[in-house]
Parts: structure tokens; sequence; C-alpha cells
């Protein structure tokens, strides 16, 4: 009973004392994570779908179930994704167009806003 009571206090002290949320911060680059999906862009992908959450340096992308951040790559456009430590997951956006690039993949997929 003692070691409930005491356990139960410092969790409420815990609690009392922050205010940052478990999500404050975001995952790091090149892992999978909660999807955040506000302002998500859709695009169509010869027979598939991808969404893009574009951030000023980094992006996040949903598809085939799988979430990955990446981080932008250079300047201009276009606007050049990469995930950390894998640059051969990529995206590339100019304009109306997307380019999506996956070491499983045997050539780059073209893709356009939904």
């Amino acid at each position: 009973m003692r070691l409930i009571l005491t356990a139960s206090v410092f969790t409420l002290a815990l609690t009392a004392c922050s205010d940052r949320t478990p999500n404050d911060d975001p995952p790091p680059a090149g892992t999978t994570g909660e999807f955040a999906g506000v302002d998500a862009e859709s695009w169509a992908c010869n027979g598939f779908e991808i969404e893009v959450q574009r951030m000023t340096e980094r992006a996040q992308i949903r598809f085939g179930g799988t979430d990955y951040e990446l981080d932008r790559v250079g300047e201009g456009e276009p606007a050049r994704f990469e995930a950390a430590g894998d640059p051969e997951l990529f995206i590339e956006i100019a304009g109306e167009s997307l380019t999506l690039s996956r070491p499983d993949m045997d050539r780059d997929v073209q893709c356009t806003r939904r």
C-alpha cells in the first residue's frame, strides 16, 4: 500500500510540473513515426497513392502503410527530400509533379498531384 501511494504521488507531481505533451518533439529523421497528416498532399503514382506533408526542412511521406521522415537536401527546384542514412529513398517535387525513389524499386516512379 505504501509503494502504490508513493508512486501515485510521484506521478501526480510529474504531471503537475510538466506542461509538455508526449508529442511535442518530432521523431528523428529517417525513422517511422505517427503521420501528422495536417495539410498533407495526395499524389497518384502509377496505381498507388502517397501522402506528403512538407515542412521547410523536412517532409513526411506515407505509402504502403508505412511512414517515412525525410530531410531537405539542397535548395531550389526541384525540392529534394532524402531519408537520413538512406539517400536511395527520396522524393523530388517540382510544381505539379513528384518523383519517388526507393531502394526496393527497379526505377523511379512519377506521380501527379491529386
